[in-house]
C-alpha cells in the first residue's frame, strides 16, 4: 500500500498479482511484485536482528524516591479530604500505587495520574485518595516499580496530622503552617538532591 496524507493511492494485490490505484483500472506491474517481495525479505531479516539484539539488551531501572504524603487540605475528623502521594525521580514509567486504610487495602478507590516526564529523564506521578478522616485512623501509600524487586516503598499518615475540632485555632494553624512549610521544603530538597 502506497499514500499520502492518510489516503491509500496504490495497493498491491499479492495473490493476483495486479495493482491497483484510485485513479485507474487495475495493472500488472511484475517489477513492483518483485520489490515488495525483496523488502518482505529484508524486513524479516531486520526483525530478526532487532529481536537477537534485544535479547542481550538491559535497560537502566532507576527506583522511586520514598514518595511523598500529604492532604489536600487541613485534615480535621468527619470532613471530606484527599491524601496525595507523589512518587518522582523513576524509570522507566509507571509506578504502581497501593493504598491501605487501618491496614486494609483501599487501592481501588484511589485515582492515579499520567507519568509525567522530567528533565533529567526520570518521571513523577501522582495518586489521590478521597476519604472522610477520623481520628485513629492510619493510612498509607506504597509505591511499586520493578526496579525495586518486588519491594515497597511506603509513607505512613496517621492521626497525629489529623487536627481535632476541640483544639483551638491558634494552635491549630501554627501546626498548619508549620507542617506545610516542612512538607514544601521536603519537597524542594527531594528535587535539587540529583
Amino acid at each position: 500500500m502506497v499514500g499520502v496524507d492518510g489516503e491509500v493511492g496504490i495497493y498491491l494485490d499479492r495473490e493476483n498479482k495486479v495493482v491497483y490505484a484510485d485513479f485507474g483500472d487495475p495493472v500488472d506491474f511484475p517489477i513492483l511484485h518483485s520489490l515488495l517481495r525483496m523488502f518482505e525479505v529484508i524486513c524479516k531479516a531486520n526483525l530478526q536482528l532487532f529481536q537477537d539484539n534485544v535479547k542481550n539488551f538491559s535497560l537502566k531501572l532507576d527506583p522511586p524516591e520514598k514518595p511523598l504524603l500529604y492532604p489536600k487540605n487541613q485534615l480535621i475528623p468527619s470532613e471530606p479530604n484527599t491524601l496525595v502521594c507523589h512518587a518522582s525521580g523513576f524509570f522507566p514509567a509507571p509506578v504502581h500505587f497501593y493504598w491501605t486504610k487501618d491496614g486494609l487495602n483501599v487501592t481501588h478507590t484511589a485515582s492515579v495520574s499520567q507519568p509525567y516526564p522530567q528533565s533529567d529523564g526520570s518521571f513523577t506521578q501522582i495518586s489521590r485518595l478521597d476519604l472522610v478522616p477520623e481520628e485513629g485512623q492510619v493510612y498509607s501509600c506504597g509505591v511499586e516499580h520493578p526496579s525495586l524487586k518486588g519491594e515497597r516503598r511506603t509513607r505512613m499518615w496517621s492521626e497525629s496530622h489529623i487536627t481535632s475540632r476541640t483544639t483551638s485555632v491558634t494552635t491549630c494553624t501554627t501546626h498548619t503552617t508549620s507542617r506545610t512549610h516542612s512538607l514544601k521544603g521536603e519537597r524542594r530538597s527531594r528535587m535539587w538532591s540529583k
